[in-house]
């Protein structure tokens, strides 16, 4: 997380962050928006990923990332919250 910043900013200045609820609110969560906001680049957040996904979950999470018109996706967390990133993208 430390060079994250750096490493996502060729990628654009929306990104779309599917934060496992567990980290919503927390030190590695903070982190993640400071480095965001070092580059400048602005961010939506979906944190409604709970157990497996299912299609209404990627479906809720693809409808804000499409509404904000993001550039690029993050996730942060277990193994359901990175697959509905992945969907996302």
């Amino acid at each position: 997380l430390d060079e994250l910043g750096a490493n996502v900013q060729r990628l654009g200045k929306n990104f779309f962050l599917v934060i496992d609820p567990v980290f919503d609110g927390s030190p590695l969560m903070q982190k993640l928006i400071d480095q965001l906001d070092s580059i400048g680049a602005k961010h939506a957040v979906f944190t409604g990923v709970t157990g497996e996904p299912d299609v209404e979950t990627v479906d809720a999470a693809y409808a804000v990332a499409k509404d904000y018109g993001c550039d690029a996706v993050i996730s942060l967390g277990g193994g359901s919250g990175i697959d509905v990133g992945k969907c996302v993208a």
